[in-house]
């Protein structure tokens, strides 16, 4: 352990013969290694998640998101929703790396355009505990997020 003030050691001569206290420099901690931060790596796959899901307005609405490194198509992926079970099958649709797809859902849900795709009219979410389930073309949930 470090101290704070000088060390004083009594010094022993080569004849044996006490000698008067000298003051000992503390050492130098040695720096630790500072971690340097990694680059988060690019998936070099389309990689959807649910970004957001809005339960509790008129304008319901599931984000996904394409968190990959390129583009990739919708087409086959599905969103269910655990206690009403509802299920918004995609369209063929392509999600650039880094874009959103907005599904949305209950009377002030707008027309499908662009990135925005219409599911119904009427509300889907339960807003106490419902979930939202990603789900790919294969059946497995890839992405949950709660109400």
């Amino acid at each position: 352990m470090l101290q704070a003030g000088p060390v004083w050691l009594p010094l022993i001569t080569v004849d044996n013969v006490l000698s008067t206290p000298t003051a000992t420099p503390h050492p130098t901690p040695t720096p630790r290694d500072t971690p340097v931060p990694l680059p988060t790596p690019t998936i070099a796959a389309p990689y959807f998640v649910i970004g957001q899901l809005r339960c509790d307005t008129s304008d319901e609405y599931v984000r996904v998101d394409n968190i990959g490194g390129v583009a990739g198509n919708l087409s086959g992926w599905r969103i269910h929703s655990v206690v009403a079970s509802q299920t918004y099958y995609f369209p063929d649709f392509v999600l650039g790396p880094g874009a959103s797809v907005y599904v949305h859902s209950g009377p002030g849900a707008p027309p499908t355009n662009g990135n925005n795709l219409l599911w119904t009219t009427s509300y889907i979410w339960n807003n106490n505990n419902d979930q939202a389930h990603l789900i790919n073309p294969n059946g497995a949930v890839v992405f949950s997020r709660s109400c």
